[in-house]
């Protein structure tokens, strides 16, 4: 199976109801559910996963996607070296569901689910006494996840393969974050595993009770959570605070005023910007409007955003532009297909057709070449308030 396939795969697979990697997000907001929708963060991550799972980061779009998957495997490479000086023999576990019980729980399209919750789980190591294991799930995004000590979906994996090997005295759990050069671990006993089982069994039954009408518990709109549900468009607390009405809903916060033209405090603006990623109507406006105010001045950035700007690329001469690209491996076919999208994608043919290590400096000689000859000029550049990215600070 080659990487196209695996990634395919790897997007389609079915998901439990209640699976690990959501459960953190009913936990706080129990009528909380995954949108389905694709973004080229998540598509990246769904290439890198099925790369690591490969085995290699041939075939990668990206440098920064190879050096991600590069350095997992590495790093995986040094696990079991060290488990080999530790453990002696283990055994290897790829890519396998975990159900936290034997329950079952069936989804919308009449599948049926073993465990409350469960899920499929990168990577784990059994010792050969099956007394300790490993699991070891990746990240490839560029924010921090929950800290492993209080990560509900390493504790869905860890409770899943207890079920499996039930002789398990303790398993250690990893989030491996190659983007931010991080691993974050934690060790879990039997016992306290049985402790975040009943953690599990309480997020999963208060939802489906609050679902059913069985309990009352209003939904609780918050930065960071809506801007993943798919209930945006039906939730009332989530329209209320948005729109004004009922602040009692108000764990996201937002401006006292959203006239565009009283738009004078820096947080204030900060606050409309964290809010558009919720909401899209008056929100997109109050970007605009804030960015207009930071143009302007410096001073007004808000605290942990800067001005960012980007510059479209025009091509100026097709044909030229054709014969260029076709000394770098593009064919006529491709290209032509290639100007109905943009010439991004043409970055992205490069980057296909070059190796591991090189596609970037290629795709930059590609640019410069292209403008020396003529065939490529600088279009619009738009300018736009963006949210830093502080590794330092978790989600």
């Amino acid at each position: 199976m080659n990487l196209k396939e695996r990634t395919a795969e790897t997007a389609e697979r079915a998901h439990h109801p209640y699976s690990a990697s959501k459960l953190q997000y009913v936990e706080a907001c129990p009528f909380y559910d995954s949108a389905e929708s694709t973004s080229e963060a998540s598509e990246a991550g769904t290439r890198q996963h099925a790369a690591t799972e490969s085995g290699t980061a041939e075939g990668l779009e990206s440098d920064e996607e190879a050096e991600n998957v590069t350095k997992v495997l590495d790093y995986l490479d040094a696990v079991r070296q060290e488990l080999s000086e530790t453990w002696g023999k283990f055994e290897e576990l790829n890519e396998i569901y975990v159900g936290v019980d034997k329950k079952a729980i069936k989804d919308e399209t009449g599948h049926v689910w073993k465990g409350t919750s469960g899920g499929f789980l990168d990577k784990a190591f059994i010792s050969a006494d099956r007394k300790h294991a490993r699991v070891i799930d990746y990240k490839f995004g560029k924010w921090k996840v929950e800290d492993t000590s209080n990560n509900v979906q390493g504790f869905v994996y860890a409770v899943g393969l207890l079920r499996k090997f039930p002789s398990l005295e303790d398993i250690r759990v990893e989030f491996a974050m190659p983007a931010l050069d991080l691993i974050d671990s934690e060790i879990f006993t039997a016992a306290q595993l049985e402790e975040k089982y009943l953690r599990i069994l309480t997020i999963v039954e208060r939802a489906i009770a609050a679902r059913r009408g069985a309990i009352k518990i209003e939904p609780s709109p918050a930065q960071g959570l809506c801007v993943f549900c798919a209930n945006k468009a039906s939730c009332k607390p989530l329209q209320e605070m948005a729109l004004q009405i009922g602040k009692k809903f108000a764990p996201l916060k937002i401006p006292e005023d959203l006239r565009l033209d009283h738009i004078n405090d820096p947080r204030e603006a900060q606050l409309g910007i964290q809010l558009a990623d919720v909401v899209k109507g008056w929100a997109e406006s109050f970007r605009r409007a804030a960015t207009e105010k930071a143009i302007e001045s410096d001073d007004f950035v808000p605290e942990g955003y800067e001005l960012k700007h980007v510059t479209n690329r025009e091509i100026v001469d097709i044909p030229a532009m054709r014969k260029l690209a076709a000394t770098v491996g593009i064919t006529t076919e491709e290209f032509d297909a290639m100007l109905k999208l943009g010439i991004g994608d043409i970055d992205k043919a490069i980057s296909a057709k070059s190796a591991r290590g090189q596609k970037r400096a290629a795709i930059a000689k590609f640019d410069e070449v292209a403008r020396a000859a003529g065939v490529v000029a600088d279009g619009d550049t738009k300018t736009f308030l963006a949210m830093k990215r502080n590794v330092a600070e978790e989600d």
